[in-house]
């Protein structure tokens, strides 16, 4: 402390009444429960002015040196910049203690002594890096899974609207990564820009919500749900994965006899047809030809590619159809 007032005074930008200053510096760190602050708040005893915002989204007290008006503080003052770094070093304290299960903080604590600002973030990592742990590698994220938290590296964002594809079914179906949903707004928006400030994906792309709907689609199989059940599925995927190329060789259509089938597999693949007839092409007067029937696969003939009310579902229109080229939709 007495180090950092001497550097401050160098130039004279620190009062020589600091130079009387006995003892070590206190910082502390006070984070709302419940409902996350808009954003943190510097104090010097008392509360400086709006201006002077915190790095995260919590309260920090400590003896800085603010300009005459209490609204601000210069940063880049050493007395400024070491106590903002002891901040750092306080909260890397907690975050390690936390992930390693010495520490006992709720997950919103937890998360909001972890999302720094950008322009501050430097200074959380440095002080992580004393620790020997990168930011992106510990377990901060409260997920849905079985694990409770997630690592940063490795936890997804939902962000889709649907009706049975949703994080929840997901979590139940084994997917351990995906981010609680219900953490609000303030929070869901600083975990993207801490993953942004880290060149870290946080949002599902095709490849992983491919593979999130092959995971879905073999829980439903476990749990042998409705074909009405599956019908919603692929309404939903219509609208989440645009690219159908992304289910290609994807476990992720119902057969008639309850496996699941290949969507878009290549030439040593069956096509995979979605408007069959009950029966057609096994039994009955004109059966079709073995060579034929060999590369051919059927879904069942009741899942319901019509509304209540006659019309096409999102699955079975045009480009947006879930099984890709190498499927036959339905005729109308």
């Amino acid at each position: 402390m007495t180090d950092a007032i001497k550097r401050s005074r160098i130039d004279r930008r620190l009062s020589s009444g600091w130079e009387r200053w006995e003892g070590d510096g206190e910082v502390s760190v006070a984070v709302r429960l419940g409902q996350a602050l808009p954003q943190g708040r510097l104090y010097t005893f008392l509360p400086m002015g709006s201006e002077a915002c915190g790095p995260f989204p919590a309260f920090v007290n400590a003896p800085f040196f603010a300009r005459l008006d209490r609204r601000s503080l210069c940063e880049s003052l050493p007395l400024n910049s070491f106590l903002l770094n002891e901040v750092a070093r306080l909260c890397a304290d907690a975050i390690t203690s936390a992930c390693s299960g010495e520490l006992d903080l709720p997950d919103e604590v937890l998360l909001d002594l972890t999302c720094w600002t950008a322009q501050a973030l430097p200074r959380l990592k440095a002080a992580l890096a004393n620790h020997d742990v990168a930011l992106e590698e510990l377990p901060i994220l409260p997920a849905l899974g079985s694990a409770g938290r997630v690592e940063l590296n490795a936890g997804w964002l939902w962000h889709l609207s649907g009706t049975v594809f949703i994080a929840e079914a997901l979590a139940a179906a084994g997917v351990d990564e995906l981010i609680r949903p219900d953490l609000g707004p303030e929070r869901t928006a600083r975990i993207k820009d801490l993953a942004a400030g880290l060149h870290i994906p946080i949002v599902p792309r095709q490849g992983e919500l491919a593979e999130f709907a092959e995971l879905l689609a073999e829980a439903f199989v476990d749990r042998d749900v409705g074909l009405a059940a599956w019908a919603a599925l692929y309404d939903d995927l219509s609208a989440a994965v645009l690219d159908g190329k992304a289910l290609s060789g994807r476990n992720v259509l119902i057969g008639e006899d309850g496996d699941l089938l290949v969507a878009g597999g290549d030439s040593g693949s069956r096509t995979v047809y979605f408007g069959r007839v009950h029966g057609e092409g096994t039994t009955g007067a004109n059966p079709l030809p073995a060579a034929v029937r060999d590369r051919l696969a059927f879904m069942p003939a009741d899942v319901p590619w019509l509304t209540g009310d006659g019309r096409r579902r999102p699955a079975a229109c045009g480009s947006k159809r879930t099984a890709s080229s190498a499927s036959t939709a339905p005729t109308p």
